[in-house]
């Protein structure tokens, strides 16, 4: 039986390209592109789409690459979508060609690359060499996780882990910018910061600086709470210096604006429902809780399959009672 769908050919050879080390949302979106463009000629709402390329707007790609966590649907944003789409062309992976409903985008040497005839054979090593998945009867190697002790032998390499993300977290903090001359919550950023995966914090740091040097934040304008920047992964947004925000494009100012504000009144009613929540008895947030614990594996039973860590599941528990009120 033949799979359905077709398929397309990722070289090898992109592991040596700077898309292997860019952010998630461009090496997503790269693969996105490639995946959908049409390897025939066509017409497609009355444009003639060549081969190697597709018809698309960016609120279609944001919708296609979007990801559960838990029930709630989180997508890139525009302007990280803007980002993307501008490293894309500047390196010569794609062109762009705007259209009233839309844009065509064009596969850079997609012939060339998607011709099977271009690419040497398979090494027979290769071929023969075998996987790392462990059989029925060998034990599954030991993952060491940060911050977690596992023998002694480990305790040195664990402290060292935990020093260099403290010293990380130092940097960002004196490097994040104040607003209205002081920075929020630092215990809850502290430990979203420690549940950062250890590729990204090198990314939140490179974003960090662009951030802080941004002509807008020295102004004091959209300047965000540390702990929603890293949580919303706002951080994507800043892996280059330009702004993200352009001066010509319109409306752009008051988007700022309307999102600084939205921000503020979440943050405050967030802080008026967790002090109604701390003034309840102990009976009464542990019922909040079992509610919200019930309600979480009715629309999201992986939840508490055993593959998420105990403190983030504890976590999202408590700020589903929470916001219940």
């Amino acid at each position: 039986m033949k799979i359905p769908g077709g398929f397309y050919i990722k070289s090898r050879c992109a592991k040596k390209s700077w898309i292997a080390h860019a952010a998630p949302v461009v090496r997503e979106t790269w693969d996105y592109l490639l995946r959908e463009a049409g390897y025939i000629d066509r017409k497609y709402n009355g444009y003639e789409i060549k081969r190697g390329q597709l018809f698309i707007n960016y609120k279609q790609i944001r919708e296609d690459l979007h990801w559960m966590v838990g029930y709630r649907k989180q997508l890139y944003s525009e302007n990280q979508m803007k980002h993307c789409m501008k490293l894309l062309t500047n390196n010569g992976m794609i062109e762009l060609t705007n259209q009233p409903r839309g844009v065509i985008v064009t596969i850079c040497n997609y012939d060339y690359f998607q011709n099977i005839k271009n690419y040497e054979s398979t090494n027979e090593s290769t071929i023969n060499q075998p996987t790392n998945q462990p059989s029925i009867n060998q034990a599954s190697p030991t993952i060491l996780k940060e911050g977690i002790k596992e023998g002694k032998k480990n305790d040195k390499k664990t402290i060292e882990i935990n020093k260099d993300r403290e010293n990380k977290f130092i940097e960002f903090w004196k490097t994040f910018p104040s607003r209205n001359g002081k920075k929020a919550d630092k215990q809850l950023t502290i430990k979203k910061f420690n549940q950062l995966a250890s590729d990204d914090i090198d990314l939140v740091m490179i974003a960090v600086v662009h951030y802080s040097n941004s002509e807008d934040i020295k102004k004091g304008i959209g300047i965000k709470n540390p702990t929603t920047w890293i949580n919303n992964k706002c951080w994507l947004d800043w892996q280059e210096p330009d702004k993200p925000f352009d001066k010509n494009d319109t409306g752009d100012r008051e988007t700022v604006s309307n999102l600084e504000e939205e921000e503020v009144k979440e943050e405050e009613i967030y802080r008026q429902k967790l002090e109604i929540f701390d003034n309840m008895t102990k009976t009464e947030q542990e019922q909040l809780i079992n509610k919200a614990k019930y309600n979480l594996k009715q629309l999201d039973p992986g939840m508490f399959s055993g593959k998420h860590p105990e403190d983030i599941i504890i976590e999202t528990i408590k700020l589903e009672a929470i916001k219940s009120l």
